[in-house]
């Protein structure tokens, strides 16, 4: 380093302006949501409330949807990262779709509850090794461009993820029943306070002995 130097590696919102696609979107009740994943901070929230209904101009990268790039009211451009704070890292389009397409073969419905189930499908896809294919492109059957455009309108039509609140739980977490003041024997009727019950009087017995008093 000291004879040859260095150059640091490009920032996540420069590769996404880079290698990114433009597209216009407009702010709703979750953000802008491109692919049915939601992205919002307090940032656009202002700049929405300056520019009103206005859309946004955003770049989207296909092989990084953790966040986006927002054209801001001044020309700039904002990293904007998704509300879905559990996704996980790196996540590409491909991921993400094949996600989709395998919980909607299972469940046949769209719910803002899906996304935990897509994310599990994500993190089986790892596992097994199905994920490296996607990013390399090796799928047996690779589709055209306007096949594949064709298919995400398809998935993710009128689709956006519900930000999930909390820490997420998995299902194979033990249920424990919360704790019952009552079962516990805290709340219940007062009982009044029981008193000792009061002793009998003891009548004294007098030691007068009549033979030892008349002698």
């Amino acid at each position: 380093m000291e004879g040859y130097g260095w150059m640091r590696p490009p920032a996540q919102m420069d590769m996404i302006l880079a290698l990114g696609k433009k597209d216009t979107l407009s702010i709703g009740q979750y953000g802008i949501v491109k692919y049915g994943i939601p992205y919002n901070n307090d940032w656009l929230v202002e700049q929405h409330m300056d520019r009103g209904d206005k859309p946004f101009e955003i770049v989207h990268d296909l092989g990084y949807l953790n966040s986006i790039v927002v054209k801001g009211n001044d020309g700039g451009w904002v990293e904007v990262e998704t509300r879905l704070g559990d996704l996980p890292a790196d996540l590409t389009e491909a991921e993400w779709s094949e996600a989709r397409r395998e919980e909607r073969a299972l469940k046949r419905a769209e719910t803002g509850e899906s996304y935990p189930i897509m994310r599990d499908f994500i993190l089986r896809n790892r596992e097994n090794g199905k994920a490296a294919t996607l990013r390399a492109k090796l799928d047996p059957v690779e589709l055209t461009p306007a096949k594949q455009e064709k298919q995400r309108r398809q998935l993710f039509r009128n689709f956006a993820v519900t930000p999930v609140s909390g820490a997420p739980i998995r299902s194979d977490a033990p249920v424990t029943a919360p704790p019952d003041d009552l079962r516990g024997g805290t709340i219940g009727r007062p009982r009044p306070v029981e008193f000792e019950p009061t002793p009998m009087p003891t009548q004294k017995v007098s030691k007068f002995d009549r033979r030892r008093d008349d002698d």
